[in-house]
């Protein structure tokens, strides 16, 4: 909402989440009784909670496409999960 700076002088200047951001971190620090579906092992278990790829050994295998999982949606987009592979050094 763009009025929020207005109505809450200590958000101005800040970084709004967007809706599929603030949705994502919400996921993120919600516990699940279950594993996710990404979380267990299959063809496409990277290893991280969130990120579906393929993997050899830890490590992304070339030329493998890296997708968030839409099933807990714990990345907004599938450019922030293939990120956050670069970011573990896992590619």
């Amino acid at each position: 909402d763009s009025t929020l700076p207005a109505r809450f002088p200590q958000l101005d200047g800040l970084h709004m989440l967007s809706l599929d951001e603030g949705n994502c971190l919400c996921n993120r620090l919600t516990t699940r009784p279950e594993p996710c579906e990404c979380e267990l092992p299959g063809p496409f278990w990277s290893g991280v909670p969130g990120v579906l790829a393929a993997t050899a050994e830890g490590r992304l295998v070339t030329g493998a496409k890296v997708e968030r999982c839409d099933l807990c949606r714990r990345f907004a987009t599938d450019e922030l999960a293939h990120q956050h592979l670069l970011d573990l050094h896992r590619v």
